[in-house]
């Protein structure tokens, strides 16, 4: 798959410098950082020579990552020698090509014929020869509907323009794996602080290659959307080192904001923890950039633009002409009656509620088709006290769920708690540290416990309270009436193989439509389903084949089970053994 890899930097050199030559640097520490830099000179003008498979190799290896590496590396740009400036200047400059166009406000430029050639997709996304004029054609409509958008629409400051007037679009093939790049000059137009930068941008020349659904024309669409804002931001508002994850945040928002029929920015939403997400990596400061996670955020400008107005995020860029991201975010906010710091914990509870637990008219207009959270394993909470501890890293959260005994009239029944836990600190936003927290629950009132719910009182300890926010959700689904008598299942352990089922033996003899959802220990939701019960044997029985929502048989382990049925819910818990 064709991954974006978008470049907006500080010096188009070093970025490419970063994303081709990282391992070069700290490979060999026997070696001089001269060396290494001419190493790095020579790769970048092989690459800039043929887009192919040495730059293919890396991206390959390392994903999105460039960015990153490219801001890291900024203070060897002045170990180079005038020489390999001169070099480097050489081989970034735009290419020739065969042929250009003006097409409302952009220059385009483009070859008719060779591999670099643009060409429009067919309905199987194979290429149809010929058609460089018709791609041309839809650069120049997407590029200028985007322009009418971010500039005349939302008011962003229009990029530095070339003697023309007009700005500079490059179509190349971009064998390894990117959408597009905004070239910066290197020399800056404004010195600052932030310093700006004109730019001009290069795409790929079919996008055959990206994710499945942005294939052709969506990839060409999302590509304008985002590699333009870069040169509004940077040509605009100015470069800020540390803040590589707001560039991406905002032109991967961007990309929704003007084309949202294509939501290429789905394919960063993952739960799963080998992905880089924030949906997996929710306990990640807020200003990480690994190459992944920054793009995942753009569920950041989603927020703010629902809870607060998308006016907002452009006058954070306002801000950003003066001072970085952080305080600019603080500015912004305060403007809309709110602080960055609240938004952040209402930022927490908004990514709680996606998936099944969807609500798109308190949250996420697209909740549904985002994955649920990843939380902490479950914790259980027996009277008269309980506790966990954790820990996160700074302008982060971390999501625990508790089940909860709560006795009443000496019956026993259960209820769930997700804790939200959020550390709020900006003191040090670049930081890896780890801050740990323990999260205490008990039965006795006491001042500084907060009252939860019926006799169960939490208290957040940490370092520095100020710095800190919990949330408490209690799921009111998973309250268990007490029972005179439970009901039994078997066999337990239970043994799933094709055609052998599982037998839940009801305490009463009516027969009825019961509902049945069984979950894992840490609440993940494996079936759900209403049953008809059964008379049999003297009995009242559900029988269930062991299959789970996705029609696979469940993996070994144990597991919980609710049944609702005549206005009763039953809680209780069996074993699975898979052959």
């Amino acid at each position: 798959m064709k991954m974006r890899f978008t470049i907006s930097i500080f010096l188009s050199t070093i970025i490419l410098m970063a994303v081709i030559c990282a391992d070069i640097l700290f490979a060999d520490s026997q070696k001089s950082v001269g060396d290494n830099l001419e190493e790095y000179v020579k790769k970048i003008e092989r690459i800039r020579k043929n887009h192919t498979a040495e730059a293919s190799s890396f991206v390959d290896s390392s994903g999105k990552c460039g960015l990153r590496l490219s801001f890291d590396l900024i203070p060897y740009w002045n170990l180079l020698t005038e020489s390999q400036k001169e070099r480097l200047k050489t081989s970034l400059a735009p290419d020739s090509t065969q042929k250009n166009r003006i097409i409302g406000r952009f220059h385009i430029f483009y070859d008719t014929s060779g591999f670099n050639a643009p060409t429009v997709l067919d309905s199987n996304y194979q290429p149809i020869i010929g058609t460089a004029e018709e791609f041309v054609d839809s650069v120049g409509k997407y590029f200028n509907e985007v322009w009418a958008i971010q500039i005349d629409s939302l008011k962003y400051d229009a990029p530095p323009l070339e003697g023309d007037q007009k700005y500079r679009i490059q179509i190349l093939d971009f064998g390894f794996g990117l959408y597009g790049q905004t070239i910066l000059s290197t020399n800056p137009i404004s010195q600052g602080p932030p310093p700006r930068y004109g730019s001009y941008i290069e795409i790929d020349n079919d996008f055959r290659d990206v994710y499945s659904s942005s294939r052709g024309m969506p990839g060409l669409k999302v590509t304008a959307a985002h590699e333009f804002h870069h040169a509004i931001q940077l040509g605009s508002y100015g470069f800020w080192s540390n803040d590589l994850y707001f560039y991406e945040i905002t032109s991967t928002w961007m990309e929704d904001v003007v084309y949202d029929d294509v939501n290429d920015y789905y394919q960063y939403l993952s739960n799963n923890p080998s992905r880089r997400s924030h949906f997996s990596m929710p306990d990640v400061r807020f200003t990480m950039s690994n190459g992944s996670i920054e793009y995942s955020r753009a569920i950041w400008g989603k927020f703010i633009e629902q809870q607060y107005s998308s006016t907002v995020m452009r006058n954070v860029w306002e801000y950003m002409s003066e001072m970085p991201s952080i305080q600019a975010l603080d500015m912004a906010l305060s403007q809309a009656s709110s602080t960055f710091r609240e938004a952040m914990i209402q930022f927490s509870l908004w990514n709680y509620f996606t998936s099944s637990r969807s609500d798109s008219s308190k949250y996420y207009k697209e909740g549904k088709d985002y994955p649920p959270i990843r939380h902490r394993d479950t914790t259980y909470y027996v009277p008269p006290q309980g506790s966990f501890s954790d820990s996160l890293q700074l302008i982060s959260a971390v999501y625990r769920p508790v089940i909860l005994q709560i006795v009443t009239d000496g019956h026993p029944r259960y209820d769930t708690l997700m804790s939200i836990v959020s550390n709020i600190d900006l003191s040090n936003p670049t930081s890896n540290e780890y801050a740990k927290f323990t999260y205490r629950l008990q039965s006795t009132p006491d001042p500084s416990f907060i009252p939860l719910s019926e006799g169960i009182y939490t208290q957040l300890t940490v370092q520095e309270p100020t710095h800190w926010k919990s949330i408490e959700l209690v799921n009111r689904e998973f309250i268990f009436s007490p029972l005179s008598s439970e009901v039994v299942v078997y066999p337990n352990p239970y043994r799933a193989e094709a055609g052998k089922q599982l037998t839940f033996a009801l305490p009463f003899k009516e027969e009825t439509i019961a509902s049945i959802t069984i979950f894992t220990l840490s609440l993940k939701k494996m079936f759900s389903s209403d049953l008809k019960s059964i008379a049999s044997l003297g009995q009242n029985i559900i029988r269930w084949n062991g299959l789970g929502d996705d029609n696979d048989v469940l993996p070994s382990g144990l597991y919980l089970f609710v049944i609702n049925a005549q206005d009763q819910k039953y809680l209780g818990k069996f074993s699975v053994i898979r052959n």
